[in-house]
Parts: C-alpha cells; structure tokens; sequence
C-alpha cells in the first residue's frame, strides 16, 4: 500500500547544526556524539486523502473445495478501514484489505465487495465501493446413474444413458471396448445404437467431464443376439364354469356395435387364456364374452395386455426349451420359462408370464 503524505521537519530553536538564517547552529554528528540541547519536533501531514483504488477485486472460478482469494487496495491517507460484503450483506470479521474464502462451496458462489472507509479524507465522501467480484463454484461432474447392461437382437436398435451432475453442466463422449471413440464431446447423455450388429456387442463406457473435471462410467455390457420370431397379440383372461362352451365376440367400435364372432371356445379351468390372433390387428378392437343358457358362472373377460406369441419350428415331437433375458439387465442372466413338445409346426408359445414385468428377449434351444 502507498501513503501520499508529507513530512515537516520544523525546528523550534537553532541546535541541529548547519545555518538558521541568522546564525551559524553547531554541527549534528549523525552517530549521535553531538548532543541537542533544545529539542525538535515533527508533525505529519496527509495532503492526498483519497486518491482512488490501487487493486480491485477481480472475478473467480474455483474447484469446489479450493480457495478464493479477493483483494482491495487503494492510494489513501490515512489509511481506509475494510469492510466486506456477500450478495450485498456485510460478512462478521471481514475488515482486512483481503477476504479468503477456503474450502469453497456451491452456497458461496455470489458476488464480494468491499467498502473502504475513514472519516479523516477530506474533499469528498467518506466511504468508497469496490468493484463487485462474482464467485464462480466449478463442481466436478459425478455420475448418479451407471449405464446398465444390455440385450439387443441383431438388427434392432438400443440405447444406453447415464445421469450426471456437475457445474458448469458437463458434456459427454461415449467409447467401445474402451479405446474406440463413438462421439465427439456432446451435451447428449445417451448413445442410440441402431441396426445392431453382432461386431458391436462389448462394453461401453462414457467419459463425463467439464471445467472442473471428468470422471468414467463403468462399462455396460452389451449383448447381441439372434432374432426369435414373435409378434405382439391381444390377451383375454376369461372366468367361466369349467367344461363349458363360451363364445367371444369383437367390434372395432361401440357406437353402433359391428359384432363378428370368433370360433366357439372350450372353457376347461379358470382363469384360461383367449388371444386374438387377426392379423393384422385394427386400431383398436372392443370384446365381450357371452354363453347360451343359464351357466351357474356368468362368465367375464379382462384385457391383460399384449402378450408375446413366439413362433417354434422343429419336428413333431421333439422339444424346445424357450428362455427369457430382461432387456436392460445382466447379460447372463438367462432364465428358463417352459420346455415345449411340439404337437404341430410351427407351433405358437405364450409368454403370458411378461405381463407386467420389464421389456423381454428370448432365445430358443432344442432339448435332446
């Protein structure tokens, strides 16, 4: 800090040694052998008072947990007192011409200044205002949510995702196998995959980063597999007395009603399973389910949801094990749903078990 001030040396009698204008003073030996006899006296007088900032505060980006250092100074006699202030709000204890703010938080991003004040500067106001410094709070980024596994079959498409958190919001870059770059850095936070392929199952992992830093997922596996032929088909659980006939109609709508009739079913156990097996399907189709005569049961109908109908080939006879794999999951966590003796080919297989449970895969083997 500079003090522009200026020093008066005014002796009140001739004893320091040189001339007084009138007469000749004894000579002063600096090393003080010479003895003053009379005294003298200094006065100090500040002609500057205030001259204006030397050193403002300056804006700052700092790594969550490092320090922010904020400095003020000014050209002033006397010296000015400090006082700091955050988003406008004196801060207890801050009266040094710096301010530190150690292990920074996310709360302590905001604006600081400072107030420099003494009432001794004369020819203008008594206090001044720095500049108004903005804290900047960088958080690294961290991961919240890991891309998953995942099972595709050839020639579909898949996506993996990932959540993050970071400030400034961070972007991504997505890699396979952990050296082949799929992206360039982008604010995407998922990978669409399509027309999947048998080359393209392995691991991929994202690298997530920003000003602050990066950090890398942990791999997803995926897995490619081959097609199982199946389409979607409406499922229809019935309720009757058992041993019965009952009859179904459909309508592709109420208002008027179209009724067409399916064959006669044979109702053996309750529940029991219908599908409606048009194809194609309409838009939308409504039902209702009726039997003749005075059945102890009045029979009833739900629309459980659209079922899986896989299509099974191979000899009358023989068997087929029919497997099931959750789509986003472990990629060997295959689980056995029925083996099968074929009566026909091909023959349809119902996963009515899928029902409300995640998106599902399939595989087929023949069993010995």
């Amino acid at each position: 800090m500079v003090c522009w001030c200026a020093w008066f040396l005014a002796i009140s009698e001739g004893v320091a040694g040189g001339f007084d204008g009138t007469n000749n003073l004894p000579n002063l030996n600096v090393f003080g052998s010479a003895t003053i006899t009379s005294g003298f006296s200094v006065n100090l007088s500040c002609l500057g008072g205030w001259l204006g900032f030397s050193r403002q505060p300056t804006n700052q980006s700092v790594v969550l947990g490092g320090t922010a250092v904020f400095q003020a100074t000014a050209n002033a006699c006397p010296l000015p007192y400090y006082q700091w202030y955050f988003n406008g709000v004196p801060i207890a204890g801050a009266t040094s011409n710096n301010y530190l703010v150690t292990n920074v938080q996310p709360q302590h991003a905001g604006n600081y200044f400072a107030v420099l004040s003494n009432r001794w500067w004369g020819g203008g106001p008594g206090t001044h205002s720095s500049a108004s410094a903005l804290l900047t709070v960088l958080v690294p980024p961290a991961i919240t949510d890991q891309p998953q596994p995942r099972t595709a079959e050839q020639g579909s498409g898949t996506r993996f995702s990932v959540r993050a958190t970071g400030d400034p919001l961070p972007g991504y870059r997505w890699v396979f196998n952990g050296s082949v770059g799929l992206t360039e850095v982008t604010t995407n936070s998922w990978l669409e995959l399509t027309n999947v392929q048998f080359a393209q199952a392995g691991a991929y992992t994202v690298v997530v980063s920003n000003f602050a830093g990066a950090v890398t997922s942990t791999p997803a596996m995926l897995s490619v597999i081959p097609v199982v032929p199946r389409r979607m088909v409406p499922g229809l659980l019935l309720a009757a007395e058992p041993a019965t006939l009952v009859n179904i109609d459909y309508t592709p709508q109420v208002d008027p009603p179209d009724w067409q009739s399916f064959p006669t079913v044979y109702f053996t156990n309750s529940p029991q399973f219908f599908f409606d097996l048009s194809s194609p399907l309409p838009a939308q189709r409504f039902y209702r389910v009726w039997q003749t005569g005075a059945p102890a049961t009045v029979p009833s109908m739900s629309l459980s949801g659209m079922v899986p109908a896989l299509t099974l080939t191979g000899a009358i006879g023989s068997k087929v094990k029919v497997e099931g794999i959750n789509q986003i999951g472990p990629t060997n966590a295959w689980f056995t749903l029925d083996t099968v003796t074929l009566t026909e080919t091909p023959q349809l297989y119902f996963d009515t078990s899928t029902i409300g449970q995640p998106t599902r895969l399939y595989r087929l083997s023949p069993v010995p």
